[in-house]
């Protein structure tokens, strides 16, 4: 049987997740969301843009994160609903993703467009389509690589969709001075700040109008919009917890993750650890990768997410004692 405590692969934020509900059970006054307080909630379908409240929070948020402040906010389900309302928003004929994480996206790209092509990040030889659009993820993943613009979409003037899941200082530490990639809509992931995978919460962020109601319109009819206890959590985070205390305790778990793994570097080949995003990426030997497979732990194969079988994504946001038991382990195999 799998041990969950060994499973390091598809990016569960559960030491991230750790510092928020430390921070919050220290700095929340009231928590609405839990105990016999739950039932006093309007518990209706909240309305599909988003509550007010939770909009002007977000909006600030932003604010914080990018140094801009966007017309308009769009409460998703999480950012991958955000990405599916961007690109309905967009009516995109063709889609172009940099070839890092191209075999990731396919699925949900394929229903926005007749073609999805994946793109060399420099490309120059390539002729899009007047109405195409480019998906870029700024930091990366798996790689953590910054991508301020992607050289096919400036030359050829795509529009471009920003996937800002990673654009936070827990996982980019120069993020106050580092300039916001190019883009028209930005798609944020709240889950992914906060580490609560569960809340199921994200973001668009726009300044066009008509790209704001079409994103809306998409949302409206397929979707009843995000759970109003979401939106009360977030809320109550996003008011009351101090986020520059918790960015730097979750940057400070990054770290002490890379440095436990730095351990283990010669079993990977000294492999470069990253500077930025929340991943390790090695390729593996047939050999190790059947030790690691035999000892039961459990990686991200390369081939779900753009490389190849013989390379692992390694997750370094698991909680601390997780992460020293697996380099133990993986000092003994």
């Amino acid at each position: 049987m799998n041990n969950p405590d060994l499973n390091f692969g598809w990016g569960d934020t559960d030491g991230i997740r750790e510092i928020m509900l430390d921070r919050y059970s220290k700095d929340v006054p009231s928590k609405p969301t839990m105990g016999s307080d739950i039932f006093n909630l309007d518990q209706g379908y909240p309305a599909h843009e988003g509550s007010p409240e939770l909009i002007s929070l977000v909006r600030n948020l932003v604010k914080k994160l990018t140094n801009k402040e966007y017309k308009h906010i769009l409460i998703t389900n999480g950012a991958t609903n955000g990405l599916c309302a961007a690109l309905s928003a967009l009516s995109p004929e063709e889609i172009y993703i940099n070839d890092r994480y191209f075999s990731f996206y396919p699925g949900i790209t394929k229903q926005f467009a007749k073609k999805v092509y994946s793109i060399p990040l420099k490309s120059s030889i390539i002729t899009p389509h007047p109405k195409a659009v480019a998906v870029v993820d700024s930091p990366s993943n798996p790689r953590g690589e910054l991508f301020i613009e992607l050289e096919t979409a400036s030359n050829s003037k795509m529009d471009v969709v920003w996937d800002a899941a990673y654009w936070s200082p827990a996982y980019l530490k120069s993020l106050y001075i580092t300039p916001v990639p190019e883009h028209k809509i930005m798609v944020g992931s709240l889950s992914k700040l906060t580490g609560i995978n569960g809340i199921r919460l994200g973001w668009i962020a726009v300044d066009d109008d008509s790209d704001y109601e079409k994103a809306l319109d998409y949302v409206t009819h397929n979707l009843c919009g995000v759970s109003a206890l979401s939106q009360e959590l977030a809320i109550s985070i996003l008011k009351h917890v101090n986020l520059d205390h918790f960015f730097s305790d979750s940057s400070s778990l990054i770290d002490d993750n890379k440095d436990e793994f730095s351990k283990v570097a010669a079993l990977f080949g000294n492999q470069k650890i990253p500077d930025l995003g929340m991943f390790l990426y090695w390729t593996v030997d047939a050999e190790l990768l059947k030790k690691i497979k035999d000892a039961g732990i459990i990686f991200t194969s390369g081939s779900f997410i753009g490389g190849s079988e013989n390379e692992v994504r390694i997750n370094l946001s698991r909680k601390r004692h997780l992460t020293k038991n697996l380099v133990d382990l993986l000092k003994k195999i």
